[in-house]
């Protein structure tokens, strides 16, 4: 399956942004459409999302979006249903449409209440009516493809979100009770966030508890800024997909931007230079005054 915003990320790193919004208006749209939303039906309108150009290379971000026959949305705000009504209509698929339950008033501790008490959280009508719908979409999915749901499966599986997930709130906990933190978001985020992409996993979840052990026994050492600069470097020189990589947040100490393969090269050269030429301290100095982060 293909997540919608998640294609909308794929489609801005390979720079077909500009391009998408262009045949939106060309097929008579608003040119201030969201674009985390729309940009799947932008792609709809490409005549060549699955060609290749002179050189072999695919013309759509990885070779093109693979034709959807089922489409599913939550109606999550009033563009959700538009957008997948077209999007199904361009791709000659079923439509799904769910309701989204959100709590009528939300608690100050929400985030206590979210994990598993459910009743204290959220009305408890709506959370009857999302057990309904999901009951449903299970019913038509069956039906649709002629394969059966495995209910067994499914607790596995949640078995291991949760699993990940507390530790996760351990993490959490475990940092808010330390002054100093012995983490940071910064520090942290590409570990959490791989093995999010993996949940219900056995590998996401032993990773999440390894995360834990790591941060709990106080073994998370920060790396030096040049250290950074030189992971950077490692992962400009082993990506194999072709894209486009900047690092132009604030919490990057190095501006370094290009297509990649075409300007790895240039990239690399640019970071050897840094790396030999600009002292420790003063990269360090520009971090901590990064008060934001």
């Amino acid at each position: 399956f293909v997540v919608n915003q998640w294609w909308a990320a794929i489609c801005g790193a390979k720079r077909m942004t500009r391009k998408y919004f262009g045949l939106m208006q060309d097929n008579g749209y608003r040119p201030d459409l969201n674009s985390y939303d729309a940009q799947a039906l932008a792609e709809s309108f490409d005549p060549d999302d699955h060609k290749l150009d002179a050189e072999g290379n695919p013309m759509g971000p990885w070779g093109g979006l693979p034709r959807p026959t089922i489409c599913i949305t939550r109606l999550t705000g009033d563009v959700q249903n538009k957008i997948f009504s077209l999007l199904a209509d361009n791709y000659g698929a079923d439509l799904y449409t769910m309701e989204n339950t959100v709590a009528r008033t939300a608690p100050l501790n929400w985030y206590e209440l979210a994990a598993d008490r459910w009743e204290e959280m959220y009305d408890t009508d709506r959370i009857d009516l999302a057990v309904e719908e999901l009951k449903e979409l299970i019913r038509w999915l069956e039906m649709k493809t002629g394969r059966l749901f495995d209910i067994n499966k499914l607790q596995r599986v949640m078995d291991l979100v949760n699993e990940q997930e507390g530790y996760y709130k351990k993490i959490r906990d475990l940092i808010a009770s330390c002054h100093p933190v012995p983490v940071t978001v910064v520090d942290t985020i590409n570990a959490v966030m791989q093995a999010q992409w993996q949940r219900g996993t056995r590998w996401a979840a032993d990773h999440a508890r390894g995360l834990y052990q790591e941060i709990q026994a106080g073994n998370w050492a920060e790396e030096t800024e040049i250290e950074k600069l030189y992971e950077l470097r490692m992962l400009i020189e082993g990506l194999a997909i072709d894209t486009y990589f900047a690092t132009m947040g604030a919490s990057n100490c190095v501006n370094v931007e290009g297509h990649l393969p075409k300007d790895r090269n240039r990239m690399i050269k640019w970071l050897d230079e840094v790396i030999g030429s600009v002292d420790e301290t003063e990269l360090r100095r520009y971090r901590e005054n990064l008060r934001h982060l």
